[in-house]
């Protein structure tokens, strides 16, 4: 019998957080500690699962394809992306909805540091959670 491999995961993809930090940081100086405020809350256990390899690996196409359709303006959203990577649709609502739902959380998380760079991002962010397109 085969075992099932569990990987540590990020509800928000690393790719995610670093696409929305390289469309803010031309506004601001790119400082440590605003990189170390922004890793804190992306690798916090807020932001954190365990989710089965396949999974994690059909979830990285979609962001993928997601992130280019983010720049582009165009595409379909995260929700029909996961659901053309193969992802069955109860675990593409769990992804999307706990993704919006830690988004949230770093969003928060990062503008309680009160400076204009954290707000761009946390902007950033939220205007990804608009791109999922749940429905």
């Amino acid at each position: 019998e085969r075992a099932i491999q569990v990987e540590r995961d990020h509800t928000v993809e690393i790719q995610m957080v670093s696409r929305a930090w390289d469309r803010v940081k031309g506004k601001q100086p790119n400082t440590r500690s605003n990189i170390n405020c922004i890793r804190e809350s992306v690798n916090h256990l807020d932001n954190l699962n365990c989710t089965p390899g396949a999974v994690n690996m059909k979830k990285k196409h979609a962001v993928m394809k997601f992130l280019r359709d983010y720049d582009s303006g165009d595409g379909k959203g995260l929700r029909q992306n996961l659901l053309d990577c193969g992802m069955g649709p109860n675990t593409t609502r769990l992804i999307c909805t706990t993704y919006e739902e830690a988004a949230h959380e770093i969003s928060d998380k990062v503008t309680k540091e009160g400076t204009k760079v954290y707000d761009d991002f946390a902007d950033e962010i939220k205007l990804m959670i608009g791109y999922i397109r749940l429905d």
